[in-house]
């Protein structure tokens, strides 16, 4: 899902504890959109009481807040990881999890863990890119399929700072264009139904 992945994506830069926080917590980000699903389904089943009504309306409007920091974050790791130094990679495993679709349906994602050798030191990598893209069995199959066969052609691109920093696949995808929008689009339409300026 769009939103999960914004609050929590690939691996994480260093970055002042509220960014880490919004970006990179995988318990935040349940907890948040669980708590959020909450009050939308009390305001639904209230008759629209006012309290809960604004309640949604304020939270969504936080979300796009932090839909928006994730864009803005995401956005400049993935751009700068195309100048990162290249370095061989050896591919240790890989797999397709699943995990429950925003549709209520089943989404999958390639999983994989590599390992490498940078400035002497071995390290060990799971970001294929910075898009945190989940969709069909078919396609994380596709993923994995391509990465396996370039064997030992493998490379990873490596954060010369932070070695902890990798990726296989670097550079921008569509989806940190549509963060940019998504999330913006959410908080202005979150304050302004809030603060009963836009009414649906």
């Amino acid at each position: 899902m769009l939103i999960e992945k914004s609050l929590h994506y690939g691996t994480a830069m260093k970055k002042g504890t509220i960014t880490a926080l919004v970006t990179s917590s995988t318990v935040f980000a349940f907890f948040y959109i669980l708590a959020f699903i909450a009050v939308v389904v009390t305001a639904v089943l209230t008759d629209g009481a006012l309290f809960w009504v604004k309640l949604s309306w304020a939270m969504l409007s936080i979300l796009g807040v932090f839909i928006t920091v994730t864009a803005y974050v995401s956005f400049q790791e993935a751009r700068q990881s195309t100048r990162w130094p290249a370095v061989s990679a050896k591919l240790l495993s890989a797999r397709v999890k699943s995990q429950m679709g925003s549709d209520s349906g089943r989404s999958y994602s390639p999983v994989v863990e590599y390992e490498f050798s940078f400035k002497g030191k071995d390290h060990t990598g799971n970001t294929i890119d910075y898009s945190g893209q989940s969709g069909s069995q078919a396609w994380a199959e596709k993923v994995l399929n391509e990465l396996k066969s370039k064997g030992i052609a493998l490379t990873v691109h490596v954060n010369p700072d932070n070695p902890e920093m990798n990726v296989l696949n670097p550079g921008v995808r569509f989806v940190h264009m549509l963060r940019y929008i998504v999330g913006p689009a959410m908080f202005v339409i979150g304050l302004l139904a809030a603060l009963d300026i836009l009414i649906f």
